[in-house]
């Protein structure tokens, strides 16, 4: 009796090439053509990217540090046949835009203005989210906030004013309140 192995295939690839860090909705899992399978996965450079398994390839956006890195699916030797490590797939993670929160007035009588600046190097997006009536919170966006919330009309109760930090190209980063 003669047993036939099929030859062993580490090809894959992944959707896209760039992903955003913190981006944990889209994590990107190999993609493997006819007869490819998963072996174990690495990265190059070795530290910084970070695998959810390395033994299915989907990639950890949340602990990745941003970079450059090159993936390899390496499937050992089986069955008289070789070993698998031809392919090597480029991904970058890039960075998510970083939010800080300059100043703030934390509470205010009625009526008054309390005062939010928040600044970053990219652009943001805002909500105001609360049982209390503001006025002059309006949703939007924009490079640099400085932004007087008006008590005038208000109800009293605790405002949340939500802002998340985005970089234009599509990352967004961790939201603050």
């Amino acid at each position: 009796d003669v047993t036939i192995t099929g030859s062993l295939n580490a090809d894959f690839t992944y959707s896209g090439g760039s992903y955003c860090q913190y981006d944990t909705a889209k994590n990107p899992a190999p993609i493997f053509g006819p007869g490819a399978s998963a072996g174990t996965f690495s990265a190059t450079p070795a530290v910084g990217l970070v695998f959810k398994n390395v033994n299915t390839g989907v990639v950890d956006l949340n602990a990745s540090t941003p970079g450059n890195y090159t993936i390899k699916n390496i499937i050992p030797s089986s069955g008289g046949c070789s070993a698998d490590t031809s392919a090597l797939i480029p991904i970058t993670i890039t960075a998510a835009p970083i939010l800080n929160a300059t100043s703030f007035t934390p509470s205010v009588c009625s009526p008054g203005s309390p005062n939010v600046t928040l600044m970053n190097g990219s652009s943001y997006t805002w909500t105001v989210t609360s049982p209390a009536k503001i006025t002059g919170a309006a949703p939007g966006n924009g490079s640099v906030i400085n932004q007087n919330l008006t008590t005038t009309d208000s109800v009293p109760g605790i405002v949340h004013y939500i802002v998340t930090p985005t970089d234009g190209v599509g990352c967004v980063g961790k939201t603050d309140t």
